[in-house]
Formats: structure tokens, sequence, C-alpha cells
């Protein structure tokens, strides 16, 4: 029987027959996902189902780390974490999350692709939103570590989410570099293939690669084999983005996808990216909105206050047409936050939830 780390949420009390299993929606890691209504007032959710009695100590530490980081992360782009609970004698852990009513990412290019293209104005807030949800991740000292268009979903109604946090990582400031190989091949740096330590700036690559499909339509590292697909990401040979694509950005793309880590811009550097402004304004401002349960919509609210003092400049040019110069710029800052107000990373964490610490 397993038991969950002391201090967890994880509740020992909570069953799966409390949820009527409509279908199985897919895979995540360590386990199964499945369709449910919550008996109790009918409402329907998504419950992750990880079989505990097979995994090793080390996975079981993964599955634990992927409840506390979902406890953590309450934001209108992240995938809403309801509860946790031990079943089966404890040999099974369920995760209840809400329900995405549209489909991932990837199934999204591939309807949107077939139809009429990349268009900027329909990409772009995709786009934005999901490096909202990087920014508040990245806020909270999280890497996800698997950021790739089967784990981010789009809404009926627009909302765009990340989730999948089984290897996310909490980093340590002190710190603040990870070393373990994990990920899905063609979203991963080149400094992941070297064996050399990275950082947030993994997620930036990542999503760099996001932005590439989404103008596009297609992943910008593709390969027969495993060599050669790393041989290709190593050596940042991808192909450059159709003349249709304003240059600006594919600028961006570039800066994001740059093969030494230093040179990619962090996460509040791109949503000040000119263009993106009335983007990360508007969401801003209408993002609790998507949020149905009350307590959850006034956690949002104070997210999206924090990107508010991090990320929203009146002043702020929304022309997209930006030069090389504004690049340098970007990529120029090593800082982890900046913002117009002098707040740091840690002050923002602070915002949301006195008790969101970094953890390593």
């Amino acid at each position: 029987m397993a038991s969950p780390p002391a201090q967890s949420t994880v509740s020992t009390s909570g069953s799966l027959s409390d949820y009527e299993e409509i279908r199985q929606l897919g895979s995540g890691t360590y386990g199964d996902i499945f369709l449910c209504n919550r008996r109790r007032d009918n409402e329907i959710v998504c419950v992750k189902h990880i079989d505990l009695s097979h995994l090793t100590t080390e996975q079981k530490a993964a599955c634990w780390n992927e409840v506390r980081v979902c406890e953590r992360l309450v934001h209108p782009n992240i995938v809403a974490y309801h509860s946790a609970f031990l079943d089966r004698k404890g040999a099974l852990l369920a995760i209840e999350m809400e329900f995405c009513d549209g489909k991932d990412l990837a199934e999204w290019l591939y309807d949107h692709h077939h139809h009429d293209g990349g268009d900027e104005a329909v990409v772009l807030p995709i786009f934005v939103q999901i490096a909202m949800a990087l920014h508040h991740m990245h806020s909270c000292h999280v890497l996800h570590r698997d950021l790739k268009p089967k784990n981010v979903f789009v809404f009926e109604n627009g909302r765009v989410v990340v989730g999948d946090f089984g290897i996310s990582k909490c980093l340590d400031l002190s710190n603040g570099l990870a070393q373990t190989l994990v990920g899905s091949p063609a979203y991963m740096c080149p400094e992941i293939f070297e064996g050399k330590p990275y950082d947030f700036k993994a997620d930036i690559w990542a999503l760099g690669c996001i932005l590439y499909e989404l103008l596009t339509g297609r992943c910008p590292f593709k390969a027969s084999s495993y060599p050669a697909l790393v041989t290709r990401i190593t050596s940042g040979a991808y192909a450059a983005l159709p003349q249709t694509i304003r240059p600006a950005l594919g600028r961006l793309v570039s800066a994001m996808l740059s093969q030494c880590p230093d040179d990619r811009p962090a996460i509040q550097e791109i949503l000040h990216f000119p263009g993106l402004h009335r983007y990360v304004e508007h969401y801003v401002e209408r993002g609790h909105e998507y949020f149905t349960v009350a307590s959850h919509a006034e956690i949002a609210k104070a997210a999206l206050r924090a990107h508010h003092n991090v990320l929203v400049r009146p002043s702020e040019s929304d022309s997209i047409s930006t030069t090389d110069t504004d690049v340098k710029l970007l990529v120029k800052s090593k800082k982890i936050m900046t913002t117009d107000s002098n707040m740091d990373a840690k002050a923002i964490v602070q915002v949301f939830d006195g008790t969101l610490q970094p953890q390593s």
C-alpha cells in the first residue's frame, strides 16, 4: 500500500465509485485519463488513474510531484486541478481535473492547417495563452520539461490550457538547473541531448517549436531516425519559415530556437514582444472569467494581477513591425524575472499564495 508524503493533500478516503466513467480519453505520464461524471453534482471532469503498485520508488515520487505541481499552479491557462485521492487500498492514485471540451493542439493544428493555414490572427492568441501559462509556471519556479502540442488543449470558447505535469520539476533558485533526460525528443533543446544542465530556457525552446508549428503546421525538427533528429536539433537545422510569415515573427522564432540557451529570450520578454501586447492585455483582463469555481477564480485574479504588473505596458506600441535590434534587446537580458515595478520572482509567487515558496 502506497502512502502520500507528509503534508500532502492527497486524500486516503476518496473512491472511484464517486464517478461514473464515460470513456477513456488517452494516456499521460504514468497513467490513463478518463472522462467521468462526478456523481455528487453531475459535473463532467477528467480523472487520471495511476497504478502505483508497479511503479518504482522514483516513479512514485514523480507522481506525488505531479500532484504537488498541480496544486501550486492555479491559472486560467493551466489545466485546473480539483483533487487527488488514493483508492484500491492505496494501490491507485486518482487525480481529478477539469475537462477540456475541445481538442489538443496537435489535433487543432491538423484541422486548422488543412483549411486556411497559419493565420496570425488565429494562432497568435493561442501562442500568447501558452506563453502566459509558461510565465506563471516559471514565476513559481516550475519547469514543465514536456511542452508540446499534445500537452496543450484548446477549448471550444478559445481558451487554451497547458497540462500534463508528470515530469515537471520545481527548480531551487540557488541552483536553477535540471539534468535528467526527459521530454519528447522533437521538442527537446540541444543542451539536453548534449547532456548539459538546463533550466527554464528548455521550455522556451519547446515554445519556439510550437510557435513554428502554429505558423507552418509542421514541427521544425523532423527526421527518419532518432540519431538524425538529434543531429538536426543540435545543429539547428530547420526549414526557413514561409515568406508569407512576417519577418518579425521569424526573428522571434529564431531567437527562441537559438542554440545557446543564454541567447533565448525569457518568457516575460516574449510576452513584451511588439504585436503580442493586445492579446496579453485581453487575457489579463478577462482570463479569470474562464473559471466556474469561485475560489479558483479569485486565485486566478491574483495571478492575472501579477501578470498585469509584469507584462502590461499601456505605452507599448502594438505594431508587429519590429527589427533585428528589438530581438537583440530581447535576448540580451539574462534575468530570471524583470518587471516594471521592480517585483522579483519570489515576490510574484507570494502574490499568488504565501505558501508557494521555492522547493528543490
